[in-house]
């Protein structure tokens, strides 16, 4: 048995189920619809519904206090019951709207997908509404329909009214260079890759995006992933995990991770046996009570013996 191979599977797959849990939650079972995490999805839900600057929502701000309505922070905290209760007595506001939008998506004690999905397309459409609340509304929409289209077993076509490519571009055309722009690319591209003009437009993206370039980590371990699942493209793949650990993991598992990979994918792969060595060199320095040291170390000592 190779447990070499085993372990460098198991973190290809470890990495992209940290990338999508920090994106999304799990789909709900039954006729529910994927909650899409306030924070995971373009924004910090606890910033958009705020009385700050949007600038929050996209960006970095400091000296900003944030102060949440008490509906904000109900629906923050998941409080279904309670958001649904200061629903009624609240006054007409975007917010307001948004809120009961979202816990019609969401709430699967009472949920009413239709009815949210066609409010948080008209937020989205209304260019008089405050840019965070449209922001997160399309976003909802975008994502909620793609799910659905996912699974005609269960939605059937129901969500086909809503064009969610377009609605992710739109994003993206509203706020380039943010998270929200990154995010409605990664979802929006996982499709995309299905097709030739899919590959040329994720390397645009990485090459002509004009924000932090640190918000695009996860768009090279996505490139990464899907170089080796779809194409076996080590060089591509290796290119775009290298650029991934240069610009820097906010998760030490991350980064240990990726660095190790660097080392097994030139060494076995590409047969760069140069690269391979500095890499778990690189690796033993950083990280040498880790889980993977022995292996690590095993494999170094073949580089140097030749075997």
């Amino acid at each position: 048995m190779n447990f070499t191979k085993i372990a460098v599977t198991g973190l290809l797959a470890l990495n992209m189920e940290l990338l999508w849990g920090k994106l999304e939650e799990e789909m709900m079972e039954g006729t529910g619809v994927t909650r899409i995490a306030m924070s995971r999805h373009g924004m910090d839900f606890g910033d958009l519904l705020s009385n700050s600057k949007v600038a929050t929502t996209i960006g970095s701000v400091d000296n900003i206090t944030v102060k949440r309505s008490e509906l904000a922070k109900a629906y923050v905290a998941q409080d279904y019951n309670l958001a649904a209760k200061l629903l009624k007595s609240a006054p007409e506001s975007a917010e307001k709207r948004l809120i009961g939008a979202l816990c019609d998506l969401y709430d699967r004690s009472r949920q009413k997908i239709d009815r949210g999905q066609r409010a948080c397309a008209e937020i989205f459409d209304n260019g008089n509404v405050e840019l965070k609340y449209r922001l997160e509304a399309g976003m909802a929409l975008a994502r909620t329909a793609q799910l659905m289209k996912e699974r005609p077993d269960v939605y059937g076509n129901k969500a086909d009214v809503y064009d969610h490519i377009a609605i992710y571009r739109k994003l993206m055309e509203l706020v380039p260079g943010t998270m929200v722009a990154r995010n409605a690319f990664i979802y929006l591209i996982r499709e995309r890759l299905e097709s030739d003009e899919g590959w040329d437009e994720l390397e645009d993206f990485c090459r002509e995006f004009k924000g932090d370039r640190k918000l695009q980590v996860p768009v090279h371990l996505l490139a990464e992933y899907e170089y080796i699942r779809q194409k076996r493209d080590y060089r591509n793949a290796i290119r775009h995990l290298e650029a991934g650990y240069r610009l820097g993991f906010s998760n030490p598992s991350e980064d240990r991770s990726a660095l190790f990979r660097l080392g097994f994918l030139n060494f076995r792969k590409l047969e760069d046996k140069a690269q391979g060595k500095k890499y778990f060199e690189e690796y033993l320095l950083k990280y040498p009570t880790s889980n993977l040291t022995i292996v690590a170390k095993r494999l170094l000592d073949g580089l140097e013996t030749g075997k």
